[in-house]
């Protein structure tokens, strides 16, 4: 099988006009109590001009786009001092992800601890050309400003270095494992490339140690909220353990069938892709030098795992608006 750029330019102007179509209704939705996001939603929209805008920076390497790789497993996971670290989490990235070809399923645990407002999210699927899972924890002090926000319209900062915990993650794929990690850390993830799966053929075990009693509680209250029944959550001394399949809690209104459907024929493609080019090499390194000699744009979606530059640009306007 041999790489088309072009159709892969093709694919991207159609993700760019999705986008923008859903930033437009986002910008214009009522049920949003926070006027800044609306306000950066329309902002942002209106500077998506071509699909270029839509792209992260070219990385030089998959550490500097806030990876490791671990050979052993073949997986990437995200780095202690990834970029993303500085740029929090909101509902409205979950909503942006099926048009940039991520489709996952999410699982958002909201609760309240030492005055501050937290999130902590489960998210498995596929990652463009990746099969992935993440757990990532993120908090916002109350206000006036957000305090009677609904929790899904609040942005959430990231967390102290005092507040990162101990996660862990087993990854199975129709039950066999693929992949697991364990880090005391902000953000766990683990991404295999070239490797396509549906997001209901994947499961994760995910055990999370808080940092006390009163915000293991907060946590389980936030799970039940969510749908988790007591039975359904192991508990030992501050750690929980719980096993996310089938998400409990309503997904984003972008994942829809034929959006799905049409991103995931995408992702497989380039999984094919990378499967045939890099069939002949052994190493992570051998691999990677192909991709970028024989298909530019697919080694930018390499680059490109996790989250895409103008989900993150969100942040940067959201923070200017609430700011001025």
């Amino acid at each position: 099988m041999v790489t088309n750029d072009k159709f892969l330019e093709k694919v991207d102007s159609l993700n760019n006009k999705i986008l923008k179509l859903i930033l437009t209704i986002y910008s214009i939705n009522n049920s949003y109590g926070d006027e800044n996001l609306k306000k950066s939603i329309l902002e942002l929209k209106n500077n998506i001009d071509s699909s270029k805008d839509i792209e992260n920076v070219l990385y030089d390497s998959i550490n500097q786009a806030g990876f490791d790789y671990d050979n052993e497993q073949g997986i990437f996971y995200s780095r202690i001092d990834a970029w993303q670290y500085d740029y929090g989490y909101c509902r409205v990235y979950d909503e942006f992800s099926a048009p940039l070809s991520m489709i996952f399923d999410c699982e958002p645990i909201y609760f309240n601890y030492n005055n501050k407002r937290w999130l902590i999210e489960f998210w498995k699927g596929q990652y463009g050309i990746c099969t992935g899972a993440e757990v990532g924890v993120y908090a916002s002090e109350k206000t006036i400003y957000n305090e009677t926000m609904d929790s899904e319209n609040v942005f959430y900062d990231k967390i102290s270095p005092e507040e990162l915990l101990d996660i862990s993650i087993v990854v199975r794929k129709n039950g066999e494992v693929i992949f697991k990690r364990k880090d005391k850390h902000w953000w766990v993830t683990g991404f295999i490339l070239g490797e396509f799966s549906e997001p209901d053929e994947l499961s994760v075990d995910i055990n999370i140690t808080l940092i006390n009693e009163e915000m293991r509680d907060a946590f389980i209250q936030g799970l039940n909220y969510a749908g988790y029944s007591n039975e359904e959550i192991k508990i030992k001394d501050n750690s929980v353990e719980i096993f996310f399949g089938k998400p409990k809690t309503e997904q984003p209104y972008t994942n829809i069938k034929l959006l799905n459907y049409t991103m995931q024929r995408k992702n497989e493609y380039l999984c094919n892709v990378y499967n045939d080019i890099t069939k002949q090499y052994e190493t992570y390194d051998e691999k990677i030098d192909a991709i970028k000699e024989q298909s530019p744009l697919l080694y930018r979606q390499i680059m490109n795992i996790g989250r895409w530059k103008c989900i993150i640009n969100l942040y940067n306007v959201y923070k200017s608006n609430k700011d001025s």
